[in-house]
């Protein structure tokens, strides 16, 4: 496992850095061939990596029914500069068994945010999110809201720590946490880029091979065993393996692509 991830940084990173396109909008893609290093360290049944710098994502799609309202009109005299940077840690291993969490720790923070100018005047906007494994230590202890295994949540200490920013009726909580599917670094570059670009910009490099085999052998290292492990609540036993899944007739709006189109 430990090879495959390590080659796997090594071939995405050669693929946007030598795209004419995401060579611009990517910063600091050097990150990436980094921690491919760094795989190999450690025990053989072990891996774990964390991006020295964030990854900066340049050059993003905003959307529509943005606020402030400013960035959403767009008029001529504004001047922005809004990014993406991602960071991850992550840690794991393999284990004497046939279905397992390959993953034993994961951070994954996800800050969008930027400048902007208008009329002389220089604003600063925020938001932040964060992709965490429980790992059952005091803070996820003491909490009195629910904790998913692995969650994605809104705010946290990128925001909190941002106590000069005036946010208007913005309300901030502990919760909710949603119940999320893990990351690795592909898997968290794959939801910047489709969750930030258009498809006008991101579908050649979603149809890419190269890009294809990299999310299928991160999927299933992380995401098949998460969804085996939550099926399996639903299966029955007999003779104490589970029953063939295959022969289930399963709605076709139940199609692993539409119920998650990140799926390779």
């Amino acid at each position: 496992m430990k090879d495959l991830i390590s080659k796997d940084l090594i071939k995405l990173h050669s693929l946007l850095n030598s795209d004419k396109e995401w060579s611009k909008r990517v910063k600091n893609l050097e990150s990436v061939r980094s921690v491919a290093s760094k795989v190999k360290t450690g025990k053989e049944s072990d891996f774990g990596y964390s991006n020295p710098k964030p990854i900066i994502f340049q050059d993003l799609d905003l959307g529509k029914r943005i606020l402030p309202s400013i960035l959403d009109e767009k008029p001529d005299e504004l001047i922005y500069d809004i990014s993406v940077k991602l960071s991850i840690t992550l840690r794991g291993g393999a284990k004497s068994l046939d279905i397992y969490d390959p993953l034993s720790a994961l951070n994954i923070s996800i800050v969008v945010g930027g400048e902007y100018l208008y009329k002389d005047e220089q604003n600063e906007v925020i938001q932040s999110w964060h992709l965490d494994k429980n790992t059952g230590n005091k803070d996820h202890k003491k909490s009195n809201f629910v904790h998913p295994e692995y969650h994605m949540h809104f705010g946290g200490d990128q925001m909190v720590s941002k106590n000069e920013l005036h946010f208007g009726d913005l309300l901030l909580l502990e919760s909710p946490r949603f119940a999320q599917l893990p990351l690795d670094l592909p898997l968290a570059i794959d939801f910047v880029i489709r969750n930030f670009y258009e498809k006008e910009k991101n579908q050649k490099l979603l149809k890419n091979k190269i890009y294809k085999d990299v999310l299928a052998n991160s999927q299933r290292f992380f995401w098949r065993p998460y969804f085996l492990g939550v099926a399996q609540h639903w299966l029955e036993k007999k003779n104490n393996r589970w029953a063939d899944i295959d022969n289930l007739n399963i709605d076709n709006a139940l199609k692993s692509v539409k119920l998650n189109p990140h799926i390779c």
